[in-house]
């Protein structure tokens, strides 16, 4: 379901933004990776190979989206109920979630925001585009509150500058209370994670935007484990080496033509 744009019945809604990965229904990834030239060097992703029961849940995901695709059923034992329990060392539990503009409300946005409202110590976000709802922007500045060490990772360039101008019109209300916002330079930042203390993970397709929350078929994982929270957490402090923190007086003192893009931006929002 691609956007299209030039012809007769063009349609921006409703893509299935999922990526997924199964192998034999023993393997299994999820993450942000499209299958694009780019991704050789000009994109920084993430994504996670899971083995195990978890694996069967992807399918799962997969299987719906093959039956209104192709009409043809995936749901039997050629398929599923093949997954071997996985008993390596760097186990975790894995819950997927799938959501849709098919569902009444919004599973990933509601996960979301329920786990930020339970951090206590250090939430960290890596995300492409960031136009949050509301109701996580409240959670982010209630976190801070808290005394939770908030930090947001996003693209210094995004191949779409005008969610970038939406993007920075969030920043004021965030780094006014003592959240972080740091600007990945060195690529393309297009990573979907979350982390959370130190034993919950959120990774998968899903943007942190109105698009991806409501708009878009999507498909996200939270992975529970010490072990793992801490190997992303390692990525998240290695890349924040090429990145520049955000600072209030920098966006008070920006020209007032990039102050009318933002502005004008945010008021776009809801459709980004």
């Amino acid at each position: 379901m691609p956007p299209r744009l030039l012809s007769r019945s063009p349609r921006i809604n409703f893509r299935n933004h999922r990526k997924i990965l199964v192998v034999d229904a023993e393997i299994g990834v999820i993450g942000g990776f499209n299958i694009a030239d780019e991704y050789r060097k000009d994109w920084r992703d993430m994504g996670v190979r899971l083995q195990g029961s978890s694996v069967d849940q992807l399918q799962e995901i997969f299987a719906d989206d093959w039956f209104y695709a192709a009409d043809e059923n995936l749901a039997g034992a050629a398929y599923f109920g093949r997954s071997v329990p996985y008993k390596g060392p760097d186990r975790a539990s894995c819950a997927a979630i799938a959501s849709g503009p098919d569902s009444v409300y919004a599973p990933i946005h509601d996960a979301l925001f329920m786990a930020i409202n339970n951090t206590k110590k250090r939430l960290q976000i890596t995300t492409p585009y960031f136009i949050p709802s509301r109701a996580i922007l409240a959670a982010l500045r209630a976190a801070v509150y808290r005394g939770v060490d908030v930090r947001i990772m996003v693209p210094a360039k995004s191949d779409v500058p005008l969610v970038r101008y939406a993007a920075r019109s969030y920043y004021p209300e965030l780094i006014e209370v003592g959240a972080k916002i740091l600007e990945y330079q060195p690529a393309m930042l297009h990573a979907k994670v979350a982390l959370f203390d130190d034993q919950l993970v959120l990774i998968g397709s899903a943007n942190l935007d109105s698009r991806s929350f409501r708009l878009n078929f999507e498909a996200s994982c939270f992975i529970g484990g010490r072990q793992f929270n801490e190997e992303v957490a390692a990525v998240f402090e290695r890349d924040s080496k090429e990145c520049r923190e955000v600072s209030l007086r920098e966006i008070q003192e920006r020209p007032w033509l990039s102050q009318l893009l933002d502005s004008t931006a945010h008021l776009l929002s809801p459709l980004l």
